[in-house]
């Protein structure tokens, strides 16, 4: 591991921030759109519930 490198991203820059919101968007849409597309599968359930409640 880099020594120079910090462990964390600081999520305080803007850019970070939105690219960030961005991924978490495409992933909360994902999720919603298998758990409607596949309503018994397990996982999907899983996914659904954890991103959403």
């Amino acid at each position: 591991m880099n020594q120079n490198r910090p462990m964390y991203t600081d999520l305080e820059d803007r850019l970070t921030k939105k690219y960030y919101r961005e991924i978490v968007e495409k992933a909360l849409t994902q999720a919603k759109e298998e758990y409607e597309q596949f309503p018994n599968n397990r996982m999907n359930i899983s996914f659904y519930r954890q991103c959403w409640i």
